[in-house]
């Protein structure tokens, strides 16, 4: 890997940012009440501060390293380099069964699936079943209830107590009832505004990258939203009514899947909120240069960061780098021109008095020894962002999930770890049935060279070949020329193969069938039992997805708040709570339809036609519509067109039997407004008796 130049360029394994001549941090807190501001001293301090954080998580984070080195090997099917080499030296075949990756991608495309199913989005916001009503509300209420109460007195009416109680408990109840209604419709238009948000910030692409990494990192990391400024695309009409382009840069929200390898947690973290938090980033020159004008991002600072690494770029370099690079397949980036500048994006605790020293205000730090929750972004010798955390209760906006947790970690275990020693010993056993079957694929001999006559060579063999020998010197039964077949052990090593490739099959809670693979005999041998096989095995799955459903819940949880915090339009903001979609309702589907064409049937007859009505059979129809993924708008028709059929079809139905009676056409019967007749017997509703 071609190595960034030296000095200032690259942030180097064991190396310090500071130099022997800048000041030590107690100098910058003690000349803090100096009234003169110099921007090289203060940025040290904050630098200094940012410094200390990353190189304690990067030396911290060397083992976990290496363990997601093992399990991306592990999944592209590459074996670890020690490894390799023993195989190499007791020669024979390299061949690596790549049962993990079968394994991760299976459990990637059942994920995906039910998550992101055709029309319908993972998770919703619903107003709270009981919105809170603001206390002067209820005061207008009770004060018009005394009002009324009031006008019946001077009109000579006396009320009783329990009287004004029920028309008070009948206000609250109308009231609430508004409120519920009200705070639904935010709650629409919220869930709306987050969709269009999610849209623009890419979140269901970063989501799934997010998924590979659950699947396949003992911890996966997800963040957003962000702020970030884009291009984007907008058309104007000019005077002469022609359609044109017109490019802005705009301020979106963004979400983005972190990479394990560029996360950073504290050394004795729990959670993400516990100690500081530090993403490794890359920017290309024309990411860092778009920076220019966002809130709290130093423009000055990042002009001279361009000054110093546009050309050469800036690496933050571990451990591992090289070997990821090789691990990932991207060695041909060394000889990218546009080399990538690197910046530590941190994430803790700032004490106050370095918060001042860096030029925030005064009325942001209100106690110069207090710590705060801060942002601040280090690229080489350059601050170019310091921002206190927006939000109120200093939430940090990721969230981290692992497939297999382990309580009290921030990392836990991904599928390559689970199934690690299986997919070892099937290793074993395949390059030993592959040893085996090239050496038992043909005859091997031994000659002895001095019996051979003159000119024969012991290496030319072929059909029919004929030996000429010398007599042996000492009497001996053994010949010149002996021929033997190696043993063929292919069975016995197939058996064993297949004996942990089914433990895997195990441990990672995906069997065969699961995966597409035709399994003959047993209960897969049949629709139903397949079925009843697969719901089996979703049960496995559903402890990930109930965990991924987390991670969801709190992306669209800290939209909604950066929504309700910034955002300046006030009709979607309302008491509304984050729901997941995905754990069970989708899981049981297919299932589900299975029974709503199954109730179809058994409510098709006459009796319970009667019961339900043509507007209950509607209910039940436009349900069965939406359970299949089919929109039921134009084929279902409303309740306002049922009931006018239905008025049209009794009306007629009375005039004809108005004209048989040979009577004039009376007022047709009133219909009930589920579609039965109000009184009497009910007429045959058409297809009344049908089975759907």
């Amino acid at each position: 890997m071609l190595q960034a130049p030296p000095g200032p360029h690259r942030q180097g394994a064991g190396l310090s940012h500071e130099d022997e001549s800048a000041p030590d941090l107690t100098e910058f807190l003690s000349e803090a009440d100096q009234p003169s501001y110099d921007p090289e001293r203060v940025s040290r301090s904050l630098h200094a501060h940012v410094l200390r954080a990353w190189q304690q998580a990067r030396i911290a984070k060397e083992p976990i390293e290496r363990e997601l080195l093992r399990c991306l090997r592990q999944r592209n099917g590459q074996y670890e380099e020690q490894t390799l080499q023993v195989i190499r030296e007791s020669g024979g075949s390299e061949i690596y069964m790549k049962l993990t990756q079968i394994k991760c991608r299976a459990v990637e495309s059942w994920v995906r699936d039910i998550l992101f199913q055709p029309g319908q989005r993972p998770y919703e916001v619903r107003a709270t079943p009981v919105p809170e009503i603001p206390d002067d509300v209820q005061e207008m209420l009770r004060a018009r209830v005394e009002g009324e109460v009031a006008e019946l007195m001077a009109g000579g009416l006396m009320p009783t107590q329990d009287a004004v109680d029920k028309r008070l408990g009948d206000v609250e109840a109308r009231l609430l009832q508004l409120a519920q209604e009200h705070a639904k419709e935010r709650a629409e238009r919220m869930q709306e505004r987050i969709n269009d948000e999610f849209d623009q910030g890419h979140w269901q692409h970063e989501f799934e990258d997010y998924i590979t990494d659950f699947v396949t990192y003992p911890t996966a990391f997800f963040g957003g939203p962000f702020r970030s400024r884009e291009k984007t695309l907008g058309w104007s009409v000019d005077q002469y009514g022609r359609t044109m382009p017109v490019v802005e840069n705009k301020t979106v929200r963004r979400y983005e899947r972190i990479s394990p390898w560029d996360a950073f947690p504290a050394p004795n973290a729990r959670t993400l909120d516990d100690g500081p938090m530090i993403i490794r980033r890359r920017y290309r020159p024309d990411d860092l240069y778009a920076l220019i004008g966002l809130p709290t991002y130093s423009e000055r600072a990042i002009r001279d960061a361009l000054n110093a690494y546009g050309e050469t770029g800036y690496e933050l370099a571990t451990s591992h780098d090289d070997a990821r690079q090789r691990a990932e397949g991207r060695d041909h980036e060394d000889w990218a021109t546009d080399k990538p500048i690197e910046a530590i994006d941190y994430w803790g605790k700032v004490s106050g008095r370095t918060l001042l020293d860096w030029g925030f205000d005064p009325a942001q730090i209100p106690d110069a020894f207090d710590s705060y929750e801060c942002n601040v972004v280090v690229v080489g010798n350059y601050v170019i962002r310091g921002a206190l955390n927006p939000h109120p209760l200093g939430r940090r906006p990721f969230t981290a999930e692992s497939l297999e947790r382990v309580p009290g970690m921030v990392w836990g275990q991904g599928l390559p770890q689970i199934i690690r020693d299986l997919q070892d010993q099937a290793n074993t056993c395949a390059r030993a049935l592959a040893n085996n079957v090239t050496l038992a694929s043909g005859f091997m001999g031994d000659i002895n060279i001095d019996r051979l006559a003159e000119g024969e060579d012991p290496y030319d063999i072929g059909p029919f070949r004929l030996f000429q020998t010398k007599s042996p010197t000492v009497a001996t039964s053994q010949r010149a020329v002996n021929f033997f077949q190696p043993t063929m052990n292919a069975d016995a090593l197939v058996k064993v193969y297949q004996f942990f490739s089914s433990l895997a099959d195990e441990y990672s809670g995906i069997p065969p069938y699961a995966q597409g693979v035709n399994t003959s005999g047993g209960a897969a041998s049949t629709a139903t039992g397949l079925s009843i096989l697969m719901e089996q095995a979703a049960r496995g799955i559903k402890y990930a997805v109930w965990i991924l459903d987390r991670a969801i819940v709190s992306t669209v949880k800290a939209t909604w708040e950066d929504l309700m915090l910034f955002d300046q339009d006030e009709s979607i903001k309302g008491d509304a709570a984050v729901v997941a979609r995905a754990s069970s309702a989708l899981i049981h589907r297919d299932r589900q339809a299975a029974r709503q064409i199954e109730f179809l049937q058994m409510t098709g007859n006459p009796v319970d036609q009667q019961i339900l009505g043509v507007m209950g059979r509607r209910t039940q129809l436009e349900e069965a519509f939406r359970l299949f993924d089919i929109d039921p708008e134009g084929i279902v028709p409303t309740e306002d067109d049922l009931r006018a059929m239905l008025m049209q079809q009794a009306q007629a139905q009375s005039e004809m039997m108005a004209q048989q009676a040979g009577q004039n056409p009376g007022k047709p019967q009133e219909m009930t407004v589920d579609g039965r007749r109000a009184g009497g017997p009910q007429p045959a509703e058409a297809g009344a008796g049908a089975a759907v």
